[in-house]
């Protein structure tokens, strides 16, 4: 039965890694995770969730990488759902040092066993630029368009143009790397603007210790007449990020590598604030702190393991959303 539904949303892409098997960089993760609050595909309750996933990269004329992967929410074969993402880039170097250009297609799907309000599929189509100013500045504007495509008439599709730009900036002991970006979500009758704006700090202090710091703003005009989803569907954490109107947040990375011990440590907090659109002439506001940190050793030369506690609190002007969560994941990966 469970085998049958996997098929049916379509798991066979995750067959692919095993027909590209001849190509280099290939392997298997696997991660068990528990948590005293899911919050995933409606589900607020504590449990467990096991992930496998198949990956690989190919690097020639062309590069093609590949991530899949299936999991399984409190051993409930109702609650088995399937990611595919598939990536080809097509890189071309220019005149100078460094620079080069990057065409690339994106192709993701969520595919759920059951519940087919949560399948969906997104492709975007993107051009990168990396190229020297002065010798000296990295200049990168980036170009894209994105296409997401909803299984459910109760969501809908849109069509998302998207235009940014960094510029990578040496100074004294860190680089300072500002990014703008702006673009629009067009649905059948109604195109909302947004844009972004984030400032990184990269600390890269010696050879095995790094820090970065991140500061990021985003807003997206306010509906008139077509909301992203569904007010049947505004308490689901799965379309959280749809029906999100502006989000600010500052992020603090340090990271610590072990070189005789083949290991490293990583560390992340962050602060956000978060409004979503109205939903029934209902407002919610929402901040919060998120922090990790996670431990990576490498067994040996082609297996790893990994062990992560992840907290977040976040505080919300409705009750509802008033929640904590702690996870702990224990992950393998295994390179071919």
């Amino acid at each position: 039965m469970v085998r049958n539904k996997i098929l049916s949303t379509g798991g066979v892409v995750l067959l692919l890694p095993l027909l590209l098997y001849s190509y280099t960089n290939k392997g298997l993760s696997f991660s068990y995770t528990a948590t005293d609050n899911v919050y995933l595909l409606n589900i607020k309750d504590y449990g467990s969730i096991i992930d496998i996933g198949p990956f690989f990269q190919y690097e020639g004329f062309f590069n093609l990488m590949y991530n899949g992967n299936v999991s399984l929410i409190n051993f409930d074969d109702n609650n088995i759902f399937l990611t595919n993402n598939l990536s080809l880039q097509k890189k071309f170097y220019l005149t100078g040092v460094g620079n080069k250009n990057i065409t690339y297609v994106n192709l993701y799907s969520f595919l759920p066993a059951s519940r087919d309000i949560y399948k969906y599929t997104e492709f975007i189509l993107g051009n990168s630029l990396n190229i020297y100013v002065a010798d000296k500045y990295l200049f990168a504007p980036d170009v894209n368009l994105k296409y997401k495509n909803f299984s459910s008439d109760s969501m809908s599709d849109y069509l998302e143009p998207n235009i940014k730009s960094s510029i990578k900036i040496p100074l004294p002991y860190f680089f300072f790397i500002p990014e703008i970006g702006a673009g629009m979500k067009m649905y059948d009758n109604e195109a909302l603007l947004f844009y972004t704006i984030l400032s990184h700090f990269d600390f890269p202090l010696t050879l095995n210790f790094s820090a970065a710091l991140s500061l990021s703003y985003s807003h997206t005009q306010h509906p008139e007449d077509v909301y992203p989803i569904d007010a049947a569907y505004a308490d689901d954490p799965f379309f959280e990020q749809e029906n999100l109107s502006h989000m600010s947040d500052i992020t603090l990375s340090v990271n610590k590598v072990f070189l005789k011990q083949y290991s490293q440590l990583s560390l992340d907090v962050q602060f956000f604030e978060k409004e979503f659109f109205e939903v029934d002439n209902q407002g919610r506001n929402d901040n919060g702190l998120k922090a990790s940190a996670a431990f990576t050793k490498f067994i040996k030369r082609n297996l790893s393991f990994s062990v992560q506690f992840e907290s977040l609190f976040n505080s919300s002007s409705l009750d509802d959303f008033d929640y904590n969560k702690n996870n702990l994941v224990l992950s393998f990966q295994l390179i071919f």
